[in-house]
């Protein structure tokens, strides 16, 4: 290294930095998934937390499950997404079918304060495609990276989309049949809905 680079390694050791415990990011996204909020911070059994470092911590884990997730997404073949709509805020979740593998599901993002209409719900889903499919987005302060926009990941998010699990909207079911005229989702994209708003719908 000191050949290659010219750096003293012996200092470079001493001055180490190193990492949060793996126990600490646990119980911070466990207190976190709980409804604790990080503006106090976090007292721990690992330790005391922050609300800078709480920040700081769950963005590092939000980006490490963004990776798993776009790894996932590189080795689909197809894709559903259940949307769920109220009040101008959008839940999605996916369940991504993979050749020989078992599916995998988890959630892809939300949309706030889009329109309520159709145009609206579809413009919500394709921005959360795209911040979904974006490295790096919103950095804590300091911090060198930027974000980095996965364009062929997007393209394939987009691709691989054959159906929209919805309720029976209508807003939701011209939603869906809109995205399966656009160019961006070259897949026949079906709509979906449980039995329960099936037999709505029909009555």
């Amino acid at each position: 290294v000191e050949a290659s680079f010219g750096l003293d390694t012996s200092e470079q050791v001493k001055n180490a930095q190193t990492v949060p415990a793996l126990q600490l990011f646990k119980e911070l996204i466990q207190a976190f998934q709980k409804g604790g909020s990080c503006t106090g911070g976090f007292r721990l059994q690992a330790g005391s937390v922050s609300f800078d470092k709480a920040k700081e911590l769950l963005w590092c884990a939000q980006e490490a499950v963004k990776e798993i997730r776009l790894e996932v997404i590189d080795s689909a073949e197809c894709m559903c997404i259940m949307r769920d709509e109220r009040h101008n805020r959008m839940h999605l979740r996916y369940r991504i079918g993979r050749i020989g593998q078992p599916p995998v599901s988890g959630f892809l993002g939300q949309s706030r304060s889009h329109k309520p209409d159709a145009i609206g719900i579809l413009e919500g889903t394709v921005a959360v495609y795209k911040a979904s499919c974006t490295r790096f987005s919103n950095p804590p302060p300091g911090s060198c990276l930027g974000p980095v926009f996965e364009d062929g990941l997007y393209q394939k998010l987009c691709k691989i989309t054959e159906a929209v699990a919805i309720d029976s909207a209508e807003n939701e079911v011209v939603s869906t049949v809109d995205m399966a005229t656009l160019p961006m989702f070259p897949s026949r994209v079906f709509a979906l809905r449980d039995l329960l708003h099936g037999s709505k719908r029909l009555l």
